[in-house]
């Protein structure tokens, strides 16, 4: 019966739900998703618009299609993957410069085993212990880590250690994907609320 009445008194014509008079969002329990929504919308559009005009062009015409599309993406990534995580953007530029070195660096690697006649490989399972949230953070950092020449990301054990084959054991190919792992969470920092 009190749901009906604050459904009552919370009428689009009053305006309630905007402006949140008499905490009409609070009381229906909606103040976290309206805020959720408002905080973690327009940066998902803007990207989704941009991507959009990547892939099919600048031509008004395919805006049509393109800005609903963004729309329904921004909507949908934020209800199925909230936003608590934010990016820190220059340690983004920072870790994609330090990502391509190593990529590059791994990849010399890599060839000269590879023309070398001994093939100096030993390769192996190493694992690492885990500094990222579980979930979405630690699938990120083990797809990134599998694009880097000589790794790759291939499971959990029972502890909850992460798993990943490398091609050279004998160093220090642990600590090197840690210390990765640990830059790889300084991109990321807490959403105030």
């Amino acid at each position: 019966m009190e749901m009906l009445s604050i459904l009552k008194t919370a009428s689009p014509r009053r305006g309630y739900f905007l402006s949140n008079k008499s905490g009409i969002r609070d009381q229906l329990g909606m103040r976290d998703a309206c805020d959720r929504m408002t905080k973690g919308w327009p940066p998902r559009f803007v990207m989704g618009c941009g991507l959009w005009l990547v892939l099919a062009g600048w031509s008004p015409s395919d805006m049509v299609a393109g800005i609903p599309a963004a729309a329904l993406a921004a909507w949908a990534s934020v209800v199925l993957l909230p936003p608590a995580l934010r990016l820190k953007p220059l340690r983004v530029l920072r870790y994609a410069a330090v990502f391509i070195w190593q990529s590059v660096a791994g990849g010399v690697d890599v060839a000269l085993r590879v023309f070398r006649p001994n093939m100096s490989l030993h390769p192996g399972i190493v694992k690492v212990a885990p500094r990222l949230p579980a979930g979405s953070a630690r699938l990120l950092f083990g797809g990134l880590a599998s694009l880097q020449p000589g790794s790759l990301a291939c499971g959990v054990d029972e502890e909850g250690n992460l798993l990943f084959h490398c091609l050279d054991t004998r160093g220090d190919a642990a600590g090197a994907l840690s210390r990765a792992q640990e830059e790889f969470g300084k991109l990321w920092k807490e959403d105030e609320a």
